[in-house]
């Protein structure tokens, strides 16, 4: 692996395998030598102590779980990728690896690998993607999942419409909202815009 080169090796590499067999191998990350065959886990693995430490094993696992679910991305493309996004930022590996980092759940791997292929699609931009990125290290993953099911809801409420809003997903309106058990209102937000295109990117 050319370590000047680490995004390409991120986003270029070919690995087979199934999507029923990631969770599998991500369990047995020590032992599974499709894990080892990936040059920019492999050398993360043999240079970290990942035994002794969890943060480390975590990472690596998410990384994994990131470059496992770009693989239905064919290899042609995943280099034109690679070009389009490192002209937009040449800086591209190293804040994917502090978005990766930061997350609290290996599943918003996945999450950031559907929104990767939202940019290559042209569904945003990459000063969105990266915006999504940093919300994604900031929410909560049920709030996702709400998104996800209540995308057509013309407001949302209470504790979820609140988070929502503190990372620019939904935004406040003058609106008297929906009356909670003591008969007072609550407060009434709708998804922005920014909103829908996680949407579409992560769930469409």
């Amino acid at each position: 692996m050319n370590k000047n080169n680490i995004g390409k090796d991120i986003l270029c590499y070919s690995v087979e395998i199934s999507k029923e067999c990631i969770e599998l191998y991500l369990d047995n990350l020590y032992d599974s030598e499709i894990i080892k065959s990936i040059p920019v886990i492999n050398i993360i693995t043999s240079t970290l102590e990942l035994k002794e430490s969890i943060s480390n094993y975590l990472f690596c696992k998410k990384l994994a779980y990131f470059i496992f679910n770009i693989q239905d991305i064919s290899y042609n493309k995943r280099v034109k990728l690679y070009n389009k996004i490192t002209k937009d930022d040449k800086y591209f590996h190293e804040k994917l690896f502090i978005v990766l980092d930061k997350f609290d759940e290996v599943k918003k791997a996945d999450y950031l690998a559907r929104l990767l292929k939202g940019y290559m699609n042209e569904i945003i931009d990459y000063s969105e993607f990266r915006r999504i990125s940093l919300i994604l290290t900031q929410i909560y993953i049920e709030d996702i999942e709400y998104l996800e099911n209540h995308i057509t809801d013309e407001y949302v409420y209470g504790v979820t419409g609140r988070s929502l809003y503190t990372v620019g997903l939904v935004m406040n309106v003058m609106f008297p909202g929906a009356i909670n058990s003591e008969n007072d209102y609550e407060e009434g937000f709708q998804y922005t815009s920014l909103a829908k295109k996680v949407y579409k990117c992560l769930f469409e």
